[in-house]
């Protein structure tokens, strides 16, 4: 009797342990399917999130890039390269979409496609901006004003630590070897100009962005070409806002050649209408002709030591005449002298006309000017806003859960994610930028 209670307890308690199991496995079955969904939404929002974030690194690069180079953005139908492209911004048109010539070589299409990550690149390039169902790369170029409204008031910049401020840089230092009193002129092989006190010293400010890394200075004092003083400088380097000292030590120049003194001309015999008046002008500057002049006009040249013949007007109501003798400048600098007027007649001679030449005041010295200060003055922009480069980039995110599907796509099969970055452009990079 006991045997058969405990067989009969014993079928209870594994009947009771297959029950429990089966009922186990029934609410797995209802919780399994709600897990799964649960897990596949996280996956799915967590492509999603991914997605959104790469696109909005990838928007971000390419608005840098855009800013950068400015020039190069608004460009399209590249062949090349930048510079050989159909430029596409107008008054009216602002806004491109880059189109599959555009990734590789428009600075703005490439950093988006570069930084997109492991998005899938074929959606970018293979025709974009077709459907939603293609990325899509939008470059907006918005003028000066356009952000008027989030700079309240408007302000006066100096670029000071701008990538094109101190488009210049500031050289000093001294020409040495000068005549006394004198100043040089100093010049930058871009073409800048500045000159010296009359000790020497010179401050210029140069050229230094763009493709201009070195610069040669040269000073000249006198005449460029022969009897001056000159000397150059350089290459040295230069930089945005550096401030190097160069000296420069000049040497003379070569004298300029002494001209061949010409010989007294010997006129025609002067006919019976003319009076021939023959001299010397004296005392002339070693090696030094001049210039003999009539009151009717004539002219004769002397030769090196003062002799002179001219034929003259002596004829009608010319009865007397009055001969100039001028050597360099009429003004200053030069000699010059006169003698008459004195009597000629038709046919006749006047010998020994002879013209004390006297030295003319010296030219006065121009005031020596000093160079610019110690630094080139900032560039100044008169309002912060300028021109701004807006991306935005759009992307179809697969969705790939089934049951969920409906909550996150926006077309069948995917979810279109955008996002859109704008970054100033430099005043600098609109003109001198790549």
């Amino acid at each position: 009797m006991q045997n058969r209670h405990l067989r009969q307890h014993g079928y209870r308690l594994r009947f009771g342990g297959r029950r429990r199991r089966g009922q186990s496995l029934v609410e797995l079955a209802l919780v399994a399917p709600i897990l799964v969904v649960m897990l596949l939404g996280a996956a799915q929002v967590g492509s999603l999130a991914f997605g959104l974030v790469s696109i909005d690194t990838a928007a971000r690069e390419g608005a840098r890039a855009g800013a950068v180079s400015p020039n190069c953005s608004v460009e399209s139908a590249f062949a090349t390269g930048c510079g050989t492209g159909t430029v596409w911004y107008t008054g009216a048109q602002t806004s491109h979409q880059c189109t599959a010539a555009d990734f590789g070589v428009n600075p703005i299409c490439e950093a988006v496609l570069n930084s997109a990550g492991t998005l899938n690149a074929s959606l970018f390039k293979t025709n974009p901006c077709a459907s939603a169902q293609q990325a899509c790369v939008t470059i907006t170029l918005i003028p000066p004003a356009g952000l008027l409204s989030t700079q309240v008031p408007p302000q006066t910049a100096h670029l000071d630590a701008s990538s094109c401020n101190g488009a210049t840089a500031t050289v000093t230092g001294v020409v040495s070897g000068m005549p006394s009193g004198q100043t040089a002129t100093v010049t930058a092989i871009t073409g800048e100009t500045q000159p010296t006190d009359t000790s020497g010293n010179f401050s210029i400010c140069v050229k230094a962005n763009g493709g201009t890394t070195s610069q040669t200075l040269t000073a000249q004092v006198g005449s460029a070409s022969c009897g001056g003083y000159s000397g150059s400088v350089g290459p040295f380097p230069v930089s945005p806002g550096a401030t190097p000292t160069e000296n420069i030590t000049v040497t003379a120049e070569a004298a300029c050649p002494t001209a061949t003194p010409t010989p007294t001309p010997t006129p025609a015999t002067c006919n019976n209408q003319q009076a021939t008046v023959t001299g010397v002008a004296s005392p002339l500057p070693s090696g030094q002709l001049a210039t003999i002049t009539a009151t009717t006009g004539e002219t004769a040249t002397t030769d090196s030591v003062g002799n002179y013949t001219i034929c003259v007007k002596a004829n009608g109501g010319t009865n007397s005449q009055t001969l100039t003798a001028q050597v360099g400048s009429p003004v200053c600098g030069g000699s010059t002298g006169s003698v008459g007027p004195f009597a000629v007649t038709g046919g006749g001679s006047n010998p020994n006309e002879n013209i004390p030449v006297t030295a003319e005041a010296a030219c006065p010295t121009p005031t020596p000017v000093t160079g610019p200060g110690a630094t080139c003055a900032p560039e100044v922009i008169p309002n912060l806003d300028t021109y701004f480069v807006q991306v935005t980039v759009t992307y179809p995110s697969p969705i790939f859960v089934p049951f969920i599907g409906g909550i996150f796509q926006s077309q069948s099969g995917f979810r279109v994610i955008s996002t859109t970055v704008t970054d100033a452009i430099e005043p600098c990079t609109l003109t001198q930028g790549q």
